[in-house]
């Protein structure tokens, strides 16, 4: 199974998997290369064994108890989330082939623990949307299913239309509601006054009043969540990067900074044009004590030939009320982007999903502080087990 996306390694492939899952957990163990601090490399088994995390696969609403050699889940903002599992391809005469995976069929994939009273974390859900057959040289032929969630249909449906002046958020009910879903909205910020669907799927149009909207969008069973991207779910998790991720890479980039951005258009009514800056309430998101991003790059460039503000037209305002709206949501995705983590941590809880919020610790001052995770993708094979990729902004 191959690892895509800007979360994997470069050059990154994992082995040939084994043919199925030993029963004694040993596919965890192993020789592992040292870190430079000389911790071991790679997931190790909690001291608690009612900790270690094991998959549950159904189809259909049944539950597949053998079979399962590895699956890949990705979590990626404003995006249908998609599942890759690899299953034995059993006998034919063990299995008829109406029990085999199929198009349209329900997947869902949760990751158990052996405590008494531990609910199971619902890592998918969603319907079955690729098939596909492989075989190793020298190894035995594998199936794989791919599967993506609600959203789906979403990117499949382009549409042509012009909505009432003034919907705002019951654009987003309506399409939601038009894919059979309910939707909880909570907007930040101001939406256009006329929104127009030109040529657009309902999946773009959703991430352009994202976008607009300083929002964020997922499906959560058949709920459609339309939240601030501020918005934190879930207790703090609490992470030392030397001790509680396998491996991380933290940054702050001055590159995409500025010191004040400034949205521009033309107000139709009035016919005078339009320029509006972030207000003061926009600014300083960031959870943390530290410099913002624009503060780092005024104090430590000094502007050096730098224009002091950043206009845009590309957003075309046509009220001074969405011009103030839009230049905030601007000012607050730059802001939020100026550190970034990207980590793995495993193999069992706690358990990383988008929106959750994070406090690094002793990660020095420049890069301890609270995130808020924004992407995921969680793997699991026989030589690693299960671990969680992440990246989450300050």
């Amino acid at each position: 199974m191959e690892i895509r996306g800007d979360l994997a390694p470069p050059g990154f492939r994992p082995p040939p998997l084994p043919r199925s899952w030993p029963e004694d957990g040993s596919h965890r163990e192993g020789p592992r290369a040292p870190f430079p601090n000389g911790a071991a490399m790679g997931p190790q088994p909690p001291q608690d064994p009612t900790l270690i995390p094991r998959p549950a696969l159904e189809v259909d609403g049944v539950r597949l108890h053998q079979g399962l050699l590895g699956f890949q889940v990705e979590e990626v903002p404003n995006a249908p989330h998609r599942c890759r599992v690899l299953l034995e391809v059993p006998p034919l005469e063990a299995q008829p082939p109406e029990r085999f995976p199929n198009f349209g069929q329900a997947l869902t994939l949760s990751m158990e623990l052996a405590g008494a009273g531990a609910a199971p974390e619902r890592l998918f859900q969603g319907r079955i949307l690729a098939l596909g057959r492989r075989r190793n040289r020298g190894g035995a032929p594998r199936t794989e299913v791919e599967a993506a969630d609600a959203l789906q249909s979403l990117a499949m449906t382009r549409r042509s239309r012009v909505f009432p002046e003034g919907a705002g958020a019951s654009v987003i009910q309506e399409v939601a509601a038009s894919h059979g879903l309910t939707a909880e909205v909570e907007l930040p910020s101001h939406l256009p006054a006329v929104i127009v669907q030109a040529d657009e799927t309902d999946l773009a149009l959703l991430r352009r009043l994202a976008h607009q909207a300083d929002s964020v969008f997922q499906v959560e069973g058949s709920t459609l969540r339309f939240v601030p991207l501020d918005h934190g779910d879930g207790e703090v998790v609490t992470l030392s990067p030397d001790s509680d991720l396998l491996e991380y890479r933290i940054r702050a980039d001055l590159s995409s900074q500025r010191a004040e951005v400034e949205v521009r258009g033309w107000d139709p009514g009035v016919k005078d044009r339009i320029a509006a800056r972030p207000g003061p309430g926009d600014v300083g998101v960031s959870p943390s004590p530290l410099p913002s991003g624009p503060q780092v790059l005024a104090e430590s460039w000094g502007w050096g030939g730098l224009p002091p503000t950043e206009p845009s037209v590309r957003l075309g305002p046509s009220t001074p009320q969405e011009a103030r709206g839009w230049a905030g949501a601007w000012a607050r995705s730059l802001e939020r982007g100026f550190v970034e983590l990207r980590g793995t941590v495993g193999p069992g809880p706690p358990w990383i999903r988008p929106g959750r919020p994070l406090e690094l610790t002793e990660a020095g001052a420049q890069f301890s502080g609270r995130y808020r995770v924004v992407a995921c993708r969680h793997l699991m094979d026989p030589k690693e087990g299960f671990r969680t990729e992440f990246r989450a902004l300050r």
